[in-house]
Parts: C-alpha cells; structure tokens; sequence
C-alpha cells in the first residue's frame, strides 16, 4: 500500500514540474527571436537584454553571446557619444540637414531618445523653411529671365538680395559676367572718347560676346565705329607725307598707314595659337594674372575668339573667389613696372582694381608711375595723353592716403608727384 501511494505521488510532483520545463523552453526561445530582432534594429542594448536574460537560463548556450553584445556596445558608445554632440552642434548652428545625419546613427544608448527629439524638431523646421527656400529659387529665376533680356540692371539688384547660401553658386557666373560685360563697354566707351577706336572695337566686341542684347548697345557702337574707321582711312591716302609721323597707339596697331591690315590672317592665326598657349600654361601653373594677360592679347587679334572668352571669363570670376591672386596681379604689376615693362603693369594693376583689391592707394601710384615712366620714353604727341593718366591715378593715391617709399621711387617721376594735388 505504502509503495502504491509513494508512485501515486511522484507523479503528481512530475506533473507539476512539466509545465515549468516547458515554459523555460519557450521562453528561451522567445528571448533569442527578440534578440534576434532587436539585432536587425541595431538596437544592441535592447538585445543584449534579451539574450543576457537567456543566459541566465542557460549559460552554457547563451554566455558567449551575452559577452560579445556587452562587448559591441562598450566599443559603438564612444562614437555615439561623439555623434549626438555633433548633430547637436549642427542643429544649434541651423546645419538641420546635417545634423539629422549624425543624429540618425545612434541606434541605442543614453543619448537615443534626445536624438529622436532633435531630429523630430530638425525635420519640422526644414518643414518650415521650404517656403524661403522657394523664395530662393524663384528669385534666381528672375535674375536668369532678366539677365536673358539684357536687363542686367534687375538681374544685379535681385540677384543682391539673395542670402540662401545653397543659391549662390548658381549666380556667380552671372554676376561675373554682368560685372565683365560692364567693365568692357565702359573701358570701350573711354577709349571711343580718346578716338582710339581699335581699342573701343576690341572692348564692345568681347562685351557681345558676353551677352549679345545686354545694355549700351555695344552693336550700334561697333557699326558707328567701323564708320568712323572708315572715315579716317581717307583723307590718310589722300594726304602727303608732310604731316608728322607718329608712334601708333596700341589699340590702333593692326592698321597700317594705308588702312589695310598689318599682318596676315594666317599671322594671327599662329599668334593666337601662342598665345592660348601661354595662356593655358599659366592657368596650369596657377598664374592668374599672366593667363589673363594672354587671353587679352588673343582678344586683341579676335575680340570673339571663343577659347580666349571663356578662358578670361572663368578666370576674373575665380579671383573674385580667391584673394591670393588678386595679391599676386599687384605684385607681378609691381615687378614689371620696375623691371620697366610699363604696359604689362598696367595690365596687371588694372586688373587688380577692377577685380576690387583693397590696396588702391599704391596699385594707382604704380599705375600713375608707368603712366609717367612711359611718358618720358616717348614723343612729344604722346607725351600730354600718358602725364594727363599718370596725374589722374596720382590724385587717386593721394585720395587714399598713400605714401611711396622715395628711395625707390626715380626722381622725376617723384617731382611729378609731389606737384600733384588731390
């Protein structure tokens, strides 16, 4: 009876143990799917959880991967850590889009929920500057259609309002080329007024390059001037040779005293050749303002040659973006003053203050000086056109406040200087 009752109450405890041996099976189980899960999240604190629970279960099936999860996260919080300060910093600086980078990364640890808060008020507020951003786009496409209809006056002032920083690079050649095409039809202008029409010519022509309807009408300046060329050439074969022979102005050379062409088209031809290549040399080599002074001296042969165009368009909008080479034109137009190559400074110095370089004071001494230098070397029907320049940049410098070292400086050029007044 005794041996009855003690099998009768075994069973009875085995039935209640079943249960539970059944339970920690399935509940092993469920915690290796969660960590599983929690895995696929990259959500390793909560996996590490799961799977370190199951351990305690059974240590000798789970140990392993409780340690190697603990190890993963010891080594991924550092760069959280690193993470949420930087997509913080960004977000506090307004740089929303990358700070939501940053902050998208931290999967898990102490800094995850603020995260998730930061990166909810960072796309909320990129929500709300949708609408300015339109606003930027919308008025660069006002400058364009402007620009596109030669009215450069409204292109200039829309395109100043513009502050989306994402929009400027769209107008910077605009702009340059706005701030050229000007240049050039005022350069041409001046030197229509001194009747040095080769000049002008080469002036308004690459100014139609530039844009073909823009302001000045530099067309009509061309055909007007083409008259006036046409005008002069004949009382020159007409004339005897008692009138006083004189130096050619620069920007008139290219005609000969019958009014024909000096050199051969296939000359130019090599010229230009040549020239571009020293052009693309300097560009190589870094040398802005040399490279600018070739392409000039290709436009000077083909005011429309393309590759010249191009070439000196890309390069003034890149020294407004880079100061050095703006230093670099005054320096070398310095160094050809005093290596006494007059016309190359004055290449040089002009471009450096039309490009805005900040020392005017001595970039219009120097130029002043080659003016005057130059003055001195030549003949007397030159002679009142280069002072009237050199004294003209000399009231400028002083209008800076600028000071030459005199030691330097020759002494009548100095004497001219000093009897200038501002």
């Amino acid at each position: 009876m005794k041996q009855v009752y003690f099998y009768g109450a075994c069973l009875v405890v085995l039935a209640m143990l079943m249960p539970a041996f059944l339970h920690a099976d399935d509940n092993l189980d469920n915690l290796n799917a969660a960590y599983k899960a929690a895995l696929e999240r990259k959500e390793l604190d909560r996996a590490a959880g799961y799977i370190c629970q199951a351990a305690k279960l059974d240590p000798g099936k789970y140990e392993k991967k409780c340690a190697g999860v603990q190890k993963a996260i010891a080594k991924e919080l550092p760069q959280f850590d690193k993470l949420f300060l930087d997509g913080r910093t960004k977000f506090e600086k307004k740089d929303y889009v990358g700070g939501i980078r940053d902050l998208q990364k931290i999967s898990f640890g102490p800094h995850h929920d603020e995260a998730q808060q930061l990166i909810q008020q960072a796309t909320s507020l990129l929500n709300h500057l949708s609408q300015p951003a339109d606003t930027g786009m919308q008025k660069l496409k006002q400058v364009q259609a402007a620009y596109e209809s030669g009215d450069f006056s409204t292109a200039s002032t829309v395109a100043a309002s513009i502050t989306d920083t994402s929009i400027l690079p769209y107008l910077k050649q605009i702009v340059t080329n706005i701030q050229v095409y000007n240049e050039s039809m005022n350069e041409g202008d001046a030197y229509l007024q001194q009747g040095q029409y080769a000049a002008a010519k080469q002036k308004y022509s690459f100014a139609l390059v530039i844009k073909n309807n823009g302001p000045g009408n530099p067309a009509d300046k061309l055909q007007r001037i083409t008259t006036l060329l046409a005008a002069a050439e004949k009382p020159q074969v007409a004339e005897s040779d008692s009138k006083p022979k004189t130096t050619p102005d620069p920007g008139t050379q290219g005609l000969n005293n019958n009014g024909k062409p000096a050199a051969k088209p296939v000359d130019n031809v090599v010229r230009i050749k040549e020239f571009l290549a020293k052009a693309q040399e300097d560009e190589a080599k870094g040398n802005t303002p040399a490279a600018i002074s070739a392409y000039d001296q290709v436009l000077a042969l083909d005011p429309q040659q393309q590759t010249a165009v191009a070439g000196k368009l890309r390069l003034m909008g890149a020294m407004q973006k880079d100061p050095q080479d703006l230093e670099d034109a005054l320096i070398k137009g310095v160094r050809s003053y005093g290596q006494s190559n007059f016309e190359e400074a004055r290449a040089d110095i002009s471009l450096y203050l039309k490009q805005g370089g900040t020392k005017k004071g001595a970039a219009y001494f120097y130029l002043g000086a080659s003016f005057m230098a130059d003055a001195f070397l030549s003949d007397k029907n030159d002679y009142d056109k280069l002072q009237r320049n050199a004294v003209l940049n000399f009231r400028l410098a002083k209008g800076e406040h600028f000071k030459p070292a005199e030691k330097y400086i020759s002494p009548k050029i100095l004497a001219v200087w000093n009897q200038t007044s501002f």
